[in-house]
């Protein structure tokens, strides 16, 4: 092999090296983009999970007393 042809056969190993560096760089980025949105769904999830035991909390709360007041209706 010559020394020209080593040349060229390096600038090309040297080009796909970096091709892979690239694609590298953009799925740490895409990665990066999806933590976020999954993060941003978790906080969601978990505030939505907190309304929820709020609410059935209060309709705890009520069930009886509207319980009676059907009972009353009815009387």
């Amino acid at each position: 092999m010559t020394e020209a042809s080593q040349d060229r056969a390096l600038g090309r190993l040297e080009s796909k090296v970096d091709l892979i560096l690239v694609d590298n760089e953009r799925a740490v980025h895409a990665r990066k983009e999806q933590y976020e949105k999954l993060e941003q769904i978790t906080r969601k999830a978990d505030s939505t999970d907190r309304k929820i035991d709020s609410i059935n909390g209060r309709l705890r709360a009520v069930k009886e007393p509207v319980a009676d007041f059907e009972k009353w209706c009815e009387g």
